[in-house]
């Protein structure tokens, strides 16, 4: 349909006869089906995101809700327990036993208590320690704590000692760590938790004794199993004060870290320590300020989750590949009317047009037919390519242009429209062996380069602006700036998408081949001459393997192996030396180092061979200087020096501009043109003047007696600025020096520098500096 559109515009007698190849139709049906799929599949994307999310919270909520029922269980039981515990403590007859005050008799009424007591199936038992006579009293029998400890209740690993040191300091619901009880001399074992009361309370180490309870273990950890079995994690069960009461099976220690990062309140854990991630969820008891904890292993946690996505992936590509086939189907079955009409069209053509042999060649002539009046071609050229931008593209493409003449008032000018930092260089070079070219004559060449030029505009118009240049008869430069907010991934894969598909368009259509280079994706427009390299580079190693069309810099073996320095660059650099000029020399090395260094990534190599094809540049031009003239300005031998491998790459950046400056400034001595000394002797007059209000550059051109416009030409040409802007830099600078150095106002030194009131030093000093000279007085003073 582009191709179409564009024949109507050239020829009104066309009348829409035109082709079109068949894959870009079909293409643009199966790219519109692809779009939908993508779009629905994208759909769900989101909606499992979503859907995950909920996932995520109801597995928190259901590990919470059991984390949350086994600290009700077990807090209900540690409430029993509390409550056994007060019935000791607060009852008058054991304190009046404990005081001394009973009878030996009446320790059968304390007994009787004791024996009376609800039973529960955690309790394993319990008693009391006398402290005055070193006594222990249970529901049944009265002894001597030694002789309990040993014929009763003994502990593993814990001697009589020990325990009567446990049993002689005061506690407050102290829950001692789940251990094995040997019970009856060693008849029964079980595992316990031993909860401790001092009796009275709050009276610190004149307590009379302890309330002792023991709870079975294994009652407990039914509760803490039934957990462990349902989150396939480990449950851990800690005192206020954070030590490990009991634990799941088989469960690790809890580490310290672990400890510290938890809170008051319930909350979660991600906890990452090597290649081990776990959730940890807790719990803090209001009443006994216990922590209940679940260690889970992040897998287990997410196991259903993880499920729900492989499916969900599985799905997802397999509703691709079933969208994929059924998106080429419909695409087909869709094409085949448009083919019908094809055919018909080009029936039509035949019979309507027996001189032609096929739509090719009727296209082809009627091209050729638009294209008879040479004045209406230059006038199509003259509308698309001015002269000016072709030129101005040229110095960018070849590193003719100063990175100073890129700017937006340039740019502007020149009707270029930049918006972007990406661009790409597409290089053409036209086959004359094609069959579109009947005779070798420049008309059928231009011809050529204009239907080039006019085709990719309509294909490659969707990428963004893109101008075209004409660099020999046969070849042209496509320089293309994308559209804003793609990554370079995308746009890499979309130019080679387009660039084939206009390869395609103009060899089906017009039977005219063109071979392409491709330069890789560049940021900032002063990186065109590295493009246009690159895209050379890769039409060359298409050209020079004679295998394919189109060939991609990225596709290039060789990428990172090399280093810029076109032949161009070399010979405007020793041009440039040989007339003295160091500033333009300084900035053409400063753009090579820049290009080489920081815009791209150089082998170590390819930098080192950069510098020593560098240094034989400026070997070059000393030898052809010695061969002049007989004073010996340099010594050479000392070149080779500069490139040791030592030294950094700003170290041998500086030693080379000092070289080239050297040249220069011998050059200078040995030869100073008379525009030279014009500029000189301007120079020093402005110097000399410059501050007064009768300064300007017509008075200068009269002084000289030249006129404003040459000597305004000459010193652009010569110093690289106006005479106003030079004027103007030498005013601020003295208005520095007198702002620092001087209480002056502001409106006094402007009369100094010439002008009638303060604004004119503040317009060209907030210009040049970015600040107004009271701001600047009040930086240098701070």
């Amino acid at each position: 349909m582009y191709f179409r559109r564009m024949l109507d515009s050239w020829r009104t007698r066309f009348q829409r006869e035109g082709r079109k190849g068949k894959s870009s139709v079909f293409l643009l049906f199966l790219i519109s089906y692809i779009i939908m799929l993508a779009i629905s599949m994208l759909s769900n994307i989101v909606y499992y995101a979503r859907m995950e999310n909920k996932m995520l919270e109801n597995v928190r909520r259901t590990s919470f809700a059991m984390l949350k029922q086994m600290k009700i269980d077990i807090d209900n039981r540690l409430e029993v327990v509390n409550y056994i515990s007060n019935k000791l403590v607060f009852n008058k007859k054991v304190e009046m036993m404990l005081k001394g005050s009973y009878s030996l008799y009446s320790y059968k009424d304390i007994m009787d208590d004791m024996m009376a007591q609800p039973k529960y199936d955690f309790i394993y038992d319990y008693y009391l320690f006398d402290k005055g006579n070193n006594e222990i009293i249970t529901s049944t029998i009265r002894l001597g704590s030694e002789q309990f400890y040993r014929t009763m209740y003994s502990y593993p690993g814990l001697d009589y000692d020990a325990w009567n040191e446990i049993l002689s300091q005061y506690h407050f619901k102290t829950y001692l760590p789940g251990r094995k009880l040997n019970a009856y001399a060693g008849m029964e074992e079980h595992e316990v938790i031993t909860f401790i009361q001092s009796i009275p309370i709050n009276t610190g180490e004149n307590f009379l004794g302890q309330a002792v309870i023991l709870l079975d273990q294994s009652k407990i950890n039914e509760t803490v199993d039934k957990i462990n079995w349902a989150t396939e994690g480990y449950v851990y069960l800690m005192d206020k004060s954070g030590n490990l009461i009991t634990t799941s099976k088989g469960a690790p220690g809890l580490s310290g870290d672990i400890k510290e990062q938890m809170g008051p309140s319930a909350d979660i854990i991600h906890y990452t320590k090597g290649k081990n991630d776990a959730v940890i969820l807790y719990d803090t008891s209001e009443d006994t300020g216990w922590k209940y904890v679940i260690v889970m292993p992040q897998s287990a946690y997410l196991a259903d989750i993880n499920r729900d996505k492989i499916f969900t992936f599985v799905l997802l590509i397999s509703c691709f590949l079933l969208g994929m086939i059924l998106s080429y189907a419909f695409a087909y079955h869709n094409y085949l009317p448009i083919r019908e009409i094809k055919d018909m069209v080009t029936k039509k053509i035949s019979i309507e047009n027996p001189h032609y042999k096929n739509e090719f060649d009727y296209i082809r002539s009627s091209i050729l037919n638009v294209f008879n009046d040479h004045n209406r071609l230059s006038s199509r050229i003259t509308e698309h390519l001015p002269t000016m931008r072709s030129d101005y593209l040229i110095k960018l493409l070849k590193g003719y242009g100063k990175p100073s003449d890129i700017d937006g008032e340039t740019l502007k000018f020149m009707n270029i429209d930049i918006v972007s930092d990406d661009f790409v260089v597409a290089v053409a070079k036209i086959n004359g062996s094609s069959s579109f070219f009947e005779s070798d004559n420049e008309k059928e060449w231009a011809l050529a380069r204009f239907v080039i030029q006019n085709v990719g505009s309509e294909i490659l118009k969707k990428d963004g602006p893109q101008y075209f240049v004409e660099m020999e008869s046969d070849m042209l430069a496509c320089i293309i700036n994308f559209a804003p907010d793609r990554s370079s991934v995308l746009l890499q894969s979309k130019i080679k998408n387009d660039i084939t598909e206009l390869g395609k368009a103009l060899s089906e259509l017009c039977e005219l081949n063109v071979a392409f280079g491709v330069s890789d994706v560049h940021s900032r427009i002063v990186e065109l001459r590295e493009c246009y390299d690159e895209a050379v580079k890769a039409l060359n190693y298409a050209l020079l393997i004679g295998m394919q069309d189109i060939m991609f810099f990225n596709e290039l073996a060789v990428k990172h192996d090399y280093y810029y320095y076109p032949i161009e660059m070399e010979v405007r650099l020793m041009n440039l030396l040989r007339a003295g000029d160091d500033a333009n020399a300084e900035e053409i090395i400063h753009t090579l180092f820049e290009i080489n260094f920081e815009s791209r990534e150089t082998s170590l190599d390819a930098g080192h061979y950069f510098i020593m094809d560098l240094l034989a540049t400026l070997m070059k031009v000393m030898n052809t200087m010695r061969a002049k003239n007989e004073e010996a300005f340099l010594r050479t031998d000392s070149l080779m020096d500069i490139a040791a491998k030592d030294k950094s790459i700003d170290t041998i950046r500086e030693e080379v501009s000092r070289l080239a400056y050297e040249i220069c400034s011998f050059v200078k001595k040995q030869y100073v043109s008379p525009s030279e000394k014009l500029i000189r002797e301007v120079e020093g007059y402005i110097k000399t003047n410059y501050c007064e209000n009768w300064m300007s550059l017509s008075a200068i051109a009269d002084r000289f007696g030249v006129t404003p416009q040459y000597l305004s030409n000459l010193f652009k040409k010569h110093r690289g600025e106006n005479i106003t802007d030079f004027i103007s830099r030498l005013k601020v600078k003295k208005a520095k020096e007198l702002l620092v150095s001087t209480d002056l106002t502001i409106a006094e030194i402007s009369c100094r520098l010439g002008y009638a009131n303060e604004m004119g030093v503040t317009r060209i000093f907030k210009k040049q500096e970015g600040i107004t000279p009271g701001a600047y007085r009040e930086q240098a003073k701070a």
